[in-house]
């Protein structure tokens, strides 16, 4: 997936290249994962972070956050995002 967020490819070489996630698969703690499970995970995350978070930049920055009587109030297209996010 092509996009102006992240680059998938440097993204990549980090965790396979630079951090070799793949070594950790071959411990006893992390056995049952493979590339191919983290690429899905990577995928998923970057449709989420494409579809979901990106479109709230825009009316975030107009909304702003506030401080009122000690509590940080976050912009309400924060909360969709949030429930998908938990999800």
């Amino acid at each position: 997936m092509s996009n102006l967020l992240v680059n998938a490819r440097d993204q990549q070489f980090v965790l396979f290249e630079q951090l070799n996630l793949e070594k950790l698969f071959a411990s006893e703690l992390f056995s049952g994962f493979s590339k191919d499970d983290v690429l899905m995970m990577y995928n998923e995350a970057e449709k989420m972070a494409l579809n979901v978070i990106l479109p709230t930049y825009a009316e975030s920055d107009k909304e702003g956050c506030e401080l009122k009587n000690g509590e940080v109030h976050v912009p309400s297209c924060f909360r969709d995002a949030y429930k998908k996010f938990s999800e």
